[in-house]
């Protein structure tokens, strides 16, 4: 059985090999914006499920913990659990992501709200404004393309260090 973190990566492997057919075709076509989306969708589908893992993980914990307060297993009640949440719709904060994952300065500087990187996604998807040209395309997908490289990295990381610690 794959650990959720291998599960997880391996999703966002392969979205990334589709992903980069879907923008090669976005750039033969000179769709700048297209082929930069096609990119950052990888980035976030990824850290959103990163941050579902998480969730999951965070509720597991809380409820075996009241399980075995409820069996007797210890007298002090667990604290109490505020969200069950597991599906997000947000991207998870940066502080998650290196608990997580380790310092990841590629994947911050992609998702930092205020640098240009997360700005053009949201002029894109959110105001049909874009790339105007390839060589400022090319800066863009030079960062997402690091961003989902580390991301993957990152997590495979995670995963030796488990296997290693036996989890």
């Amino acid at each position: 059985m794959k650990l959720p973190f291998e599960e997880l990566r391996d999703k966002i492997k392969a979205e990334n090999e589709n992903s980069k057919i879907q923008t090669e075709k976005h750039e033969a076509a000179g769709c700048w914006s297209y082929a930069y989306l096609s990119r950052w969708v990888v980035l976030e589908r990824g850290l959103k499920k990163l941050y579902n893992v998480h969730n999951k993980e965070r509720i597991r914990a809380g409820a075996l913990a009241w399980l075995e307060y409820l069996d007797g297993k210890t007298t002090k009640a667990p604290g109490k659990i505020n969200d069950f949440s597991v599906d997000t719709r947000k991207m998870p904060p940066y502080n998650l992501i290196k608990e997580l994952l380790g310092t990841s300065n590629s994947i911050k500087t992609a998702i930092d709200t205020s640098g240009k990187f997360r700005e053009m996604r949201n002029k894109i998807a959110h105001k049909a404004e874009g790339l105007k040209s390839e060589k400022g395309y090319l800066e863009f997908k030079k960062t997402i393309d690091k961003a989902i490289t580390q991301l993957i990295t990152n997590l495979s990381k995670n995963i030796n260090e488990n296997k290693k610690r036996g989890k």
